[in-house]
């Protein structure tokens, strides 16, 4: 037997489409830091820390994160 483990009220259909967004959002934010690295060689501290404190990315790694 079969049983839903992330509830019990929900379709199939509902947690693949979640299980999508999520593998979505993690390929968006892998290809985004794939592409700053390869279009930045020579990065250095201030860059890295520029990139990450600001509020969209902030935002896209709490999203990733959570995906």
């Amino acid at each position: 037997m079969v049983t839903n483990v992330t509830n019990f009220s929900r379709s199939g259909l509902y947690d693949w489409m979640a299980q999508r967004v999520s593998a979505v959002v993690l390929a968006a934010y892998f290809l985004f830091l794939l592409g700053y690295l390869l279009t930045h060689p020579g990065l250095e501290y201030a860059q890295w820390h520029a990139l990450f404190s600001t509020n969209w990315m902030r935002i896209f790694s709490l999203l990733a994160l959570v995906a």
